[in-house]
């Protein structure tokens, strides 16, 4: 006798095995379509591209200001000339380019009379100031001035100067070659990244540009909103991209 068992047969057997077989080609073909559905959603690759450039300041702007505050307008008013002219002849001494300074208006306020924390609606005293501004590029002739300002101090001039801000004025000159090194950076991203994937990169379809970087060198401070060093004289300059390929 044989121990093999038998094998089901009629109507049952015969309608299960097509039901089955059914079920195993509807199977691969949804399998199939998601494989196709994937492929049509990741058809394009999000790459972040950078470039970066070290450029020397060539713009120095330095902002100086004297204030006097007088018991009556006209004793501010000739107390703040008197201190003005002093700056003046101070930049000149320096050698800084008479072209270079750009005098302010005179901006005057007043300072209300108190008695017991309480304002009597009388006037106190007058403040004026003259506020100086030095925008130039010998950036040497003006740092040197900056040093020599204690010996305005100590003629009894009280000056007030702000630490001298320096700026790069062909920045909107390199944005666009920055720019371009970018994408080309971001291109170089993606097709190390294709090939890995065994697959190749296409044409750019977009381009989204972010703020540019102006940071000390070698800096890792950045901001949403774009950074701008004016502290130092050498800078780096750092363009970011987001570039949209084809991937296929």
């Amino acid at each position: 006798m044989s121990d093999t068992p038998a094998l089901p047969h009629g109507r049952p057997f015969v309608r299960g095995m097509f039901v089955l077989a059914g079920s195993i080609v509807l199977a691969a073909l949804i399998g199939t379509c998601g494989l196709i559905k994937l492929r049509s959603a990741g058809d394009e690759i999000e790459v972040t591209g950078s470039a970066r450039r070290r450029v020397d300041s060539d713009l120095v702007v330095w902002k100086l200001a004297v204030t006097s505050t007088r018991p009556t307008l006209a004793d501010a008013l000739r107390n703040v000339t008197a201190q003005g002219a002093r700056v003046a002849e101070f930049l000149k001494r320096e050698r800084v380019d008479d072209k270079a300074v750009d005098i302010k208006p005179l901006v005057t306020s007043t300072i209300a009379e108190r008695v017991n924390s309480e304002e009597t609606g009388r006037t106190a005293a007058y403040r004026v100031t003259q506020a100086f501004e030095v925008s130039s590029r010998d950036l040497a002739v003006v740092v040197a001035a900056t040093q020599h300002i204690g010996n305005l101090l100590g003629q009894g001039v009280a000056v007030d100067a702000d630490a001298p801000q320096f700026l790069y004025a062909k920045l909107p000159e390199m944005r666009v070659s920055l720019l371009a090194d970018a994408v080309k950076d971001a291109r170089s991203r993606a097709d190390q990244i294709a090939a890995a994937a065994g697959a190749s990169v296409g044409r750019v379809k977009s381009v989204k540009v972010g703020v540019f970087q102006v940071t000390k060198p070698n800096s890792t401070d950045v901001s949403d909103y774009g950074t701008y060093d004016t502290g130092s004289r050498d800078k780096d300059v750092t363009a970011v991209v987001r570039v949209t390929f084809a991937f296929k």
